[in-house]
C-alpha cells in the first residue's frame, strides 16, 4: 500500500512479522516496522497517519504510527482477517 506522498510503499511480508517499507525511488527497504506474526494487508487511514495490518493466526489488525514508524496498538476482530477496507 503506498503513503500519501508516493514515496513509499509499505509491504505486508506475508510469512514474516514485519511490514517492510520500500522507498520507491531507490527499491530499498527503508526500514521494517514489527507486528503480529504472518502479516496479510496493509491499509492506510485516509489521512496517511497510520497504517493497519491484518494478522489472521492471531485475529488482530496492528495499527502502525506512521510518524513514529511502530506499532502503537492493535485491534480484536473476528476469526482469521484477511482483507481490509475503509467504508462510509
Amino acid at each position: 500500500m503506498r503513503e500519501p506522498d508516493q514515496h513509499r510503499q509499505c509491504d505486508d511480508g506475508a510469512g514474516s512479522t514485519a511490514v517492510a517499507v520500500v522507498n520507491l525511488a531507490t527499491m530499498h527497504v527503508d526500514r521494517t516496522v514489527d507486528v503480529w506474526p504472518a502479516p496479510q494487508e496493509v491499509l492506510l487511514s485516509p489521512d496517511g497517519r497510520f497504517a493497519y495490518v491484518a494478522s489472521p493466526p492471531e485475529n488482530k489488525v496492528s495499527v502502525i504510527d506512521l510518524a513514529q514508524w511502530k506499532m502503537t496498538g492493535s485491534i480484536a476482530v473476528g476469526a482469521h482477517p484477511d482483507g481490509l477496507a475503509w467504508a462510509r
